[in-house]
């Protein structure tokens, strides 16, 4: 397998830091899927223990190492602004899970660096794949925080969408150039790459549906999520003001109509029941 199929790209690298200065400077990271960074942050294990192994030069070897202390930031503002975590209780979380994977990256480095190891092969390919693997699944995270927004995307920096984006496809088209184009990496990427256009996909679709009421925030000089605020106070406070307003002992819903309807209709037959069992009584007697 051609080696930079297991060197992580460094465009992810110089992209996740416009989401650590976004999350930052927003002071939350709703929409940012922690589980999303902590399988990224995973992901530098096999990829800092391939490179190693396979002696690639210093700055590759120092990529994953980056890449991971990077993610775990990220995860720990995750812990901070979302799950209200105390600042050094999520930093002494991010420090702990940074020397494990340094410690499991360390096992495995002089585990696989055996010649006999190096020779055989299938195991240093296996950590490459297991590599990529997290990669991608680590995308799947923002499709849940979609689906409970009815397809808008909230949190994600787009400019650390695109240039990881863009990382993976000048990957692809790396591997295609080579004279042998391995299957495995290259459908790796395009993975990754369909599910990021999934991604961007699903805001422009959600930005269409929405664009009446964008639109008219917009007019209003208001965001969308305070321009749809607004407009469930005022249907809140337009429901106080009816109840307030309806003359005493009117139903105020549709469904105490009902119940009371079904009351009358229960009383009803009740006193039908009764009835027909005097008139039975009274045919007896005669």
């Amino acid at each position: 397998m051609a080696p930079q199929e297991h060197i992580p790209k460094a465009a992810s690298i110089l992209g996740i830091i416009p989401q650590i200065w976004s999350n930052w400077r927003r002071k939350q990271t709703d929409g940012v899927p922690g589980l999303m960074l902590f399988l990224w942050a995973a992901a530098a294990v096999p990829f800092g223990v391939y490179d190693i192994v396979q002696n690639f030069n210093i700055p590759l070897q120092v990529q994953p190492q980056i890449f991971c202390a990077l993610a775990l930031v990220c995860w720990a503002q995750t812990l901070i602004y979302q799950d209200r975590w105390p600042i050094w209780k999520a930093t002494l979380a991010a420090v702990s899970t940074g020397i494990a994977f340094g410690g499991i990256e360390a096992f495995f480095i002089f585990l696989l660096r055996d010649e006999h190891e190096i020779e055989r092969g299938w195991p240093i390919l296996v950590i490459g794949i297991f590599a990529d693997v997290l990669l991608a699944v680590g995308l799947l995270p923002p499709y849940g925080e979609m689906w409970k927004r009815g397809g808008r995307v909230v949190g994600l920096n787009f400019l650390f969408l695109s240039t990881d984006f863009m990382g993976a496809l000048l990957s692809l088209m790396a591997l295609v150039v080579q004279q042998t184009f391995d299957v495995l990496g290259g459908t790796l990427y395009i993975v990754c790459m369909f599910l990021e256009i999934g991604i961007f996909s699903s805001h422009l679709i959600w930005m269409y549906r929405k664009r009446h009421v964008r639109a008219a925030a917009k007019r209003v000089g208001l965001s969308y999520d305070e321009y749809m605020r607004g407009r469930t106070d005022n249907n809140d406070n337009a429901e106080e003001e009816e109840d307030a307003t309806r003359p005493p002992g009117t139903a105020s819903t549709l469904a105490e109509c009902d119940e009371g309807e079904g009351r009358n209709k229960r009383k009803h037959s009740a006193f039908s029941s009764k009835e027909s069992v005097v008139k039975e009584g009274a045919g007896a007697r005669a």
